[in-house]
């Protein structure tokens, strides 16, 4: 899984987190889930993303947000074992601060070549 890969998961689980919770008040069939169950898509089956989806567009407030939340919880088993989602919290924990680690080393990379470039005085004619 490349470093953009695994950001995208993680943005997607936080959005359907962040859902999951607000369940409780309303519908939570928003187009930030909808493209967050789509950035999953590849990474879990189809049918644990249709029932968080199924769950989140429930009508009447009976349950919702026990059905969201349990629904997660299924979609995280799922990430965890095709291996795009760590499963315990250190795991966890380790996951996000590699992420951070590896996107400031990549950007670093870059800023060190175009600061040669800049630094460097230009070729003189000879």
């Amino acid at each position: 899984m490349t470093l953009h890969e695994r950001i995208i998961v993680g943005l997607a689980v936080q959005i359907l987190e962040l859902a999951a919770v607000a369940a409780a008040n309303g519908c939570v069939d928003t187009p930030e889930v909808r493209l967050a169950l789509r950035c999953l898509r590849g990474h879990c089956p189809d049918q644990v993303l249709a029932d968080f989806w199924k769950w989140a567009r429930q009508l009447p407030n009976a349950n919702r947000g026990e059905n969201c939340a349990a629904s997660l919880i299924d979609l995280k088993a799922a990430l965890d074992a095709s291996g795009a989602w760590p499963g315990d919290l250190q795991a966890r924990r380790d996951w996000v601060r590699d992420i951070g680690r590896r996107y400031r080393d990549e950007r670093d990379r870059g800023n060190q070549s175009a600061r040669a470039h800049y630094w460097r005085p230009p070729a003189r004619p000879r």
